[in-house]
């Protein structure tokens, strides 16, 4: 059995809007009155049933091409949640333990999801129906699609890297890895690098070459786990990890990395806002935007009380998982937005986002409370299901 003991009361809970700092969209509410306090209005997603307490969130992505946003947590259950509006649209139920990973592929057709169980589920949205894509001898901890979607990397509980056929799900390519815990996998913009970290600290970086990926680089660029990376444009990796630091390092360079800050609590997750820009979180329950070329903190945003586990932004969007069961949207100040130069592509920014979100209808009565979760026995190979909805 699971137990998971969530202490929160109600009042903290946040319903509608939830302006943070006491300034509203302008040029001087890039830093809210109290210490950088970000002033980006945010609200709670409805993750949910009525009177259930929401899942613990393990990530957060958002498919492309649509407001839809993918929530993944402990329960073993996606939820799909409309992010204009934060309605809960429909949940998919498939994995038999923690999903610990997910990724959309390129064309927002197709949802992977993996965790503890071993397995990487095929989401095929359009049909709503699943299929086992891959299995594996331990915990998948991290998945991600080529840019042209044709190849799935995927790292976790072993000592090697795969990468699969997107389409029928064989193995490629098999790449051994120094570390037997890998946390973090990521491929450049134009698909010719591919980077992964875990456990050791170590940023491991691949090259291709034709048919080949060459290694190119092993570096130790954390003192502890690497929790998170993402390329930005222009040749740079970021990463984060369990040392508390924010670190960039230079394509063809992974021994010569710099840190450009440090935090208070372990990382875990990370978003790339634009190519100077981009958004931590981690055990401090804080949201840091960080300007990457002046190694500077821009500021914060708080409203989660517990680790910041995922992030994913497009569109002046942020969205936010936690292991407080909530998972937000923000609307990234518009100074800030014009500041990113409205960068078009991963991560884009738009200056022209809006930011329309009603109201949640919760129980006001539900508390949260104990709640035991038992992981159900299914077939290790189970059959095409249709995805459950909600409405």
């Amino acid at each position: 059995m699971l137990r998971r003991v969530l202490k929160m009361s109600l009042s903290g809970l946040v319903v509608g809007w939830a302006v943070v700092g006491g300034v509203g969209f302008s040029g001087e509410g890039l830093w809210a009155q109290d210490s950088e306090r970000l002033n980006w209005p945010s609200r709670v997603m409805d993750t949910s049933r009525v009177g259930e307490v929401s899942p613990i969130a393990t990530g957060v992505a958002i498919r492309p091409g649509s407001t839809e946003v993918a929530v993944v947590g402990d329960d073993h259950i996606v939820r799909m949640v409309d992010s204009t509006d934060g309605r809960l649209l429909r949940t998919l139920p498939g994995h038999q333990d923690w999903i610990r990973t997910m990724a959309f592929a390129p064309d927002g057709l197709t949802l992977l999801t993996a965790g503890s169980d071993r397995r990487i589920l095929r989401w095929d949205l359009a049909a709503q129906r699943w299929s086992l894509f891959a299995s594996e001898e331990a915990s998948i901890e991290g998945i991600a699609f080529a840019p042209d979607g044709s190849l799935v990397a995927a790292v976790g509980f072993e000592s090697s890297l795969r990468l699969y056929d997107a389409r029928t799900g064989q193995t490629r390519v098999e790449l051994p890895c120094a570390c037997a815990d890998l946390r973090a996998v990521a491929f450049s913009g134009d698909g010719r690098y591919l980077a992964a970290g875990g456990r050791s600290g170590q940023l491991l970086l691949w090259e291709r070459r034709a048919d080949e990926w060459r290694s190119i680089a092993v570096g130790m660029t954390h003192q502890q786990r690497i929790q998170a990376l993402e390329f930005l444009p222009g040749g740079q990796l970021i990463s984060v990890g369990e040392d508390r630091q924010v670190c960039v390092t230079e394509i063809g360079q992974a021994t010569r990395s710099a840190v450009i800050a440090t935090l208070p609590g372990k990382l875990y997750s990370l978003a790339v806002l634009s190519p100077t820009v981009i958004a931590v979180g981690g055990s401090h329950n804080r949201i840091t935007v960080i300007d990457i070329e002046r190694k500077a903190k821009i500021g914060y945003l708080e409203g989660h009380r517990g680790t910041i586990s995922g992030l994913a932004f497009r569109d002046g969007r942020l969205i936010s998982g936690s292991y407080d069961g909530e998972a937000r949207v923000w609307q990234a100040d518009a100074a800030l937005t014009v500041a990113m130069g409205g960068v078009s592509g991963r991560g884009a920014a738009s200056v022209g986002a809006s930011f329309d979100l009603p109201a949640l209808q919760r129980d006001a009565t539900s508390e949260m409370r104990v709640i035991e979760r038992v992981a159900q026995e299914a077939s290790s190979n189970p059959p095409l299901l249709p995805i459950r909805t909600l409405r």
